[in-house]
This record gives C-alpha cells, structure tokens and sequence, in this order.
C-alpha cells in the first residue's frame, strides 16, 4: 500500500538524476499582496511516497479553504522504481489566487485524497 512521506511549498524544487537528490529552495507558506487575484510567478508542490509498485496516477488540487472552491489543478504520473519510491514536482507559473485566505492542497493518488496535505495563506499586506 502506498504511503505517503510530506507535501512542501516551494519556490523551485529539483532531482538530481545520478543520486536521486531533491534540492528545495525557499520553502513558504504565506503570499503577502495588496490585492486579489493575486498571481504568484512561480512555486512548486513537491510530493514524496513509499512501498508502491508502478505507474500511479497523480493529481494536486488547489481549493480554497473557506468556500471550497478549486482555484486550480495539475495532473500526471509518478513511477516507483525498484526501491518503491516515487517523488512528484508540480511547477505553477503565474498560478492566480482569487481571494485572501487560506487555500488548501490536496494530494490524490489514483483518486484517492492521501494523509497528507499542504497549505498556502493568501495575506493582505495592509
């Protein structure tokens, strides 16, 4: 059974190849702005997982907290190789959040809603 291991906010994430290394930079959880919608220029949503086999469907769902309505999605695949470990980047460039508050996000595995969620807090400056 798959088990998820965390879920980060980030500015920029990436694998090295030859060890399998994640480098994070600039980990948060709060966008400050004057006005809303906000559009964020980049960030990445890292997801980490263990004791799967194969090809699973992935998908991360953006939804704000309060109204519960999707602010945005991305959807692929992530592959456990033989170590049965698999990690997922989902990169958003100018992803716009429509209102203050606090959006949460949802990590599904096969459409199922995994443990493990991430948070970002739409914050006005003022």
């Amino acid at each position: 059974m798959i088990k998820q291991n965390f879920v980060i906010v980030c500015e920029s994430a990436i694998i090295e190849k030859e060890g399998n290394t994640l480098y994070l930079l600039g980990i948060f959880e709060n966008i400050y702005t004057d006005v809303v919608p906000a559009a964020h220029p980049q960030f990445a949503i890292v997801t980490n997982f263990k004791e799967g086999v194969g090809e699973h469907y992935h998908k991360i769902v953006i939804r704000h907290y309060e109204s519960k309505n999707e602010a945005g999605k991305l959807e692929g695949k992530i592959n456990f190789g033989s170590n049965q470990k698999a990690q997922y980047i989902g990169r958003f460039i100018g992803f716009p959040f429509p209102k203050f508050g606090k959006y949460i996000i949802e990590i599904y595995v096969d459409e199922i809603l995994q443990p493990i969620n991430g948070e970002i807090n739409v914050i006005r400056k003022n």
